[in-house]
């Protein structure tokens, strides 16, 4: 069984080497073809014909070729040129051990090798698989191994049929494709020498690019050469071209200079031309010959265009001339966009801009004059006069008859304007109106009012429109002199702020530029100044408006703050001016003041005494004056222009100095008065009456408390008050208040004084009869005496209290006196009256207070 086994295992080996064997022979014919043994490594010309492997290769057949894809030629059809035996000459006969003399024999021969010699050694390796003897044991497998070598002998027939089949296809199809092959081996030739003639052409380039490679650092350094120079003629080229440019006039800018049409590109080739003329007087100190001839031509040019300019300058400011023309409106619309040609003909024509000079400014100054003083004249018909010459603090009305000169009761200011009062009825309330088109929150309330409050225009300086006199003519408004005085200076302020500007915009610099700062304000305006200042003047030194002077010196000081917000302050003709007014200001204002301190201390030596206990004419016009000016130097403006803390203070102090004399005047006349009465309680009376209508005034006039004069006339009427409480109780219990005093007195400075009850007794049995009617009669005078509704009930009060205060007093001696012992009584003990009694029945009788 074993030896079957490897029987077996032998066969399988043998054909495996069959298979081998097979695949040996067919490559055999390959082996023959290109053996190396003998191979003559010293031709250097066919080394292209080595393979990847170092084997020659067969001409028209790839490298990884096998034997069954060889396709051989046809023995009959081969020769030595179809084929090149040369490649193969290096075979040798294997069995002769000779080289072969032609491609013929070389053929014949492996052919003959194919068909003979390889089935022959297959039979006999084939012969080799039959089996061995067996051994004895093996015997009964004797058929078996019969059918086996049966087998082997029919596969190895069948095997050498299809081997000697096998070469006659594969040459027969070799010989089919030979035709293929040479054409393919020729192909092959001709590239290889196209191959050649490339290689050669790639030396050639080598060497070429060797000479260049060898020239690159000459070649370098002469580009960076050239490059220089190129940028060099570039930067000439540019800078010649900008020369150029700025010199050469172009026909069409002396078409527009020569022509008289002036107008948007008249002024563009203006500004070409100063820049052409600015470039030629740079270049002429190069000395070029064709400078000089280019100078010429500009410099006629730039006389022609001074002569055109000259004369449109000077038709334009003419024409300003013209009835009711607004000048301001025609400088911003039509003659600011011509400020070039001033600039350019003075630079050029100094001669011709000083003439277009001086006719602008006589014909502005001409113009604004004019226009100033039909202004000024058209105000004096809408003003409204309040005060009068008599309109001082301290003046009475005297009244002359046939028996001489009599002074009568003062006469009462109802019925005109107060010239002490910032009250004015019947005027326009047209500062309510904003000129900005701002919503003014009071302006509804005051309009409808129908009175105007005149330090309202310090809060509406800047905002109010300016007075319009042919409108406020047909309307039959009248203005008094503050709002007048405002509208005038406003409107000069901005004109002469706007000239300035447009001048400084519209000529040449140094024509608006002189040593005082002014530039043509000075020439232009020196007229209109000389009107304003005689207008001023007439105005102040024939009024006797204090209030009004006032609110004045208030107005001008916010213009010339106004001055210096609007950076002006260079304009010194200006502010002179408004220095000027606040002199003249300042100085009637002094003047008025001391009129009416005088007037106060006239009154003293001149006017008859009061009839009556009722406050005085003098009273209501110092507090109301007093109240006025207090309110004038607080007021502020809307506009949020403040006044530095130096003016203000330097202002505040000057006229509270006038008015603490004026108080002090009045102060005094009021004493002088009071004691024209005999007794001391109508003396009080007086004085309480004429303090409590100061005192009213300012509280009507929110005059703080704390406000000096105020604080003043508080602590006097309350003097006053505690006298006339005195005086009115000592005049109804004159003997009780004695009484109380002298007991009180003795009592405390003796010790176990006793009482003198009957007089005692007699002051009870008269108070108990009289205290009901003392208490009407003391009701019934302060209700006369005191018109002030709240002054009197505060007097009751204090009465009262004052009243209660002496009874609870006399109580308490009342009882001090019922503990002591009754001697020498003459008087029956009668009935005290108690306090809460009394208490009852006021409450009853003083329930209005």
């Amino acid at each position: 069984m074993d030896e079957d086994i490897f029987s077996n295992t032998n066969r399988a080996g043998k054909k495996d080497e069959y298979s081998d064997m097979i695949d040996e022979m067919i490559n055999s014919i390959d082996q023959f073809m290109v053996g190396s043994q003998d191979y003559d490594s010293d031709n250097d010309d066919d080394d292209e014909d080595l393979d990847e492997n170092g084997q020659p290769r067969i001409a028209g057949l790839g490298s990884n070729s096998i034997a069954q894809d060889y396709l051989s030629p046809s023995y009959n059809m081969l020769d030595d040129e179809q084929f090149d035996f040369n490649h193969y000459k290096h075979i040798k006969n294997p069995t002769t051990g000779e080289l072969f003399d032609s491609m013929n024999d070389l053929i014949d021969w492996i052919i003959q090798a194919e068909k003979s010699t390889k089935p022959r050694a297959l039979i006999g390796e084939l012969s080799t698989l039959q089996s061995p003897p067996l051994p004895p044991h093996h015997k009964q497998n004797t058929t078996t191994t019969a059918t086996a070598t049966a087998t082997t002998k029919s596969f190895a027939d069948t095997l050498e049929s299809e081997l000697k089949s096998l070469p006659s296809t594969v040459l027969n199809t070799y010989f089919e494709q030979a035709n293929d092959l040479v054409h393919l081996h020729s192909v092959i030739k001709e590239n290889k020498n196209q191959l050649s003639n490339i290689s050669s052409v790639f030396d050639g380039f080598i060497i070429e690019l060797s000479d260049l490679i060898k020239d690159m650092p000459d070649n370098h350094v002469a580009s960076l050469q050239i490059s220089k120079s190129l940028e060099h003629r570039m930067v000439s080229r540019e800078q010649i071209s900008q020369l150029v440019d700025k010199i050469i006039i172009p026909p069409d800018l002396i078409q527009n200079l020569v022509s008289d049409d002036v107008g948007e590109e008249y002024i563009k080739s203006i500004n070409e031309l100063t820049d052409r003329i600015k470039n030629l007087d740079y270049l002429m100190s190069t000395k070029a010959k064709f400078m000089e001839d280019i100078a010429l031509e500009i410099d006629l040019l730039k006389k022609k265009a001074c002569r055109s300019v000259r004369e449109f300058l000077l038709r334009l400011v003419i024409s300003l001339r013209r009835p009711r023309t607004n000048i301001q409106i025609l400088q911003h619309s039509k003659l600011l966009k011509y400020a070039p040609l001033n600039r350019f003909i003075y630079i050029n024509s100094p001669s011709f801009a000083t003439e277009i000079k001086n006719c602008y400014i006589e014909t502005v100054s001409r113009t604004f004059t004019a226009y100033f003083r039909n202004y000024l004249t058209s105000l004096t018909k809408v003003f409204y006069q309040i005060t009068h010459k008599t309109d001082l603090v301290g003046y009475v009305e005297s009244v002359k008859g046939y028996f001489g000169t009599s002074f009568g009761k003062p006469v009462s200011d109802a019925n005109k304007p107060s010239a002490f009062n910032l009250n004015v009825p019947n005027l326009p309330n047209d500062i309510w109106t904003s000129i900005r088109g701002e919503v003014v929150t009071q302006a509804q309330e005051k309009m409808a009012v129908k009175i105007l409050h005149r330090s309202d225009i310090i809060r509406r300086c800047f905002d109010s429109p300016l007075i319009i006199p042919h409108t406020a003519i047909k309307n039959n408004k009248k203005y008094p002199f503050e709002q007048i005085f405002r509208s005038i200076n406003i409107l000069l302020l901005d004109t002469v702020c706007s000239e300035y500007l447009f001048d400084r915009q519209w000529f040449a610099k140094p024509l608006v530029s002189n040593v005082d700062h002014n530039g043509l304000v000075q020439p232009i305006f020196e007229k209109v100044f000389a009107i304003y200042y005689e207008n001023i003047g007439n105005f102040v030194s024939n009024t006797y408006d204090c209030l009004a002077l006032l609110i004045c010196v208030r107005i001008n000081q916010l213009l010339v703050q106004q001055i210096r917000v609007r950076q002006l302050e260079s304009i010194t003709l200006l502010s002179t001016y408004f220095q000027r007014v606040d002199v003249i200001l300042w100085d009637k204002l002094s003047d008025l003041f001391k009129r009416n301190i005088d007037s106060l201390k006239i009154a003293i030596t001149k006017d008859p005494a009061p009839t009556d206990a009722r406050p005085h004419i003098y009273t209501r016009r110092f507090s109301e004056f007093y109240a006025s000016i207090l309110e004038i130097i607080n007021c502020q403006s809307d506009d949020g222009i403040v006044l530095p803390e130096s003016t203000l203070e330097s202002q505040n102090s000057r006229v509270l100095a006038w008015v603490v004399a004026l108080r002090a005047s009045y102060e005094r006349l009021l004493i002088h008065f009071s004691n024209f009465f005999h007794d001391d309680k109508t003396k009080s009376m007086f004085l309480i009456n004429n303090y409590d209508v100061v005192l009213t005034v300012l509280s009507e006039n929110n005059i703080s408390a704390q406000e000096e004069t105020h604080t003043r006339f508080q602590t006097l009427i309350q003097e006053q008050i505690n006298i006339f409480v005195e005086q009115l109780l000592h005049h109804y219990y004159k003997h009780l208040i004695g009484f109380i005093k002298d007991t009180e007195f003795s009592i405390s400075t003796t010790e176990n004084y006793p009482i003198n009850k009957d007089q005692l007794y007699s002051l009870v049995n008269e108070f108990s009869q009289r205290w009901r009617d003392i208490l009407h009669k003391i009701q019934s005078d302060i209700m006369t005496n005191f018109s002030n509704f709240n002054l009197g009930s505060s007097i009751t009060k204090q009465i009262i209290t004052q009243y209660l205060i002496y009874y609870k007093r006399f109580e308490e001696i009342y009882k001090k006196a019922n503990k002591q012992p009754d001697i020498n009584v003459s008087i029956q003990k009668p009935v005290f009256v108690s306090i809460s009694t009394i208490t009852y029945e006021i409450s009853k009788s003083y329930s209005s207070f």
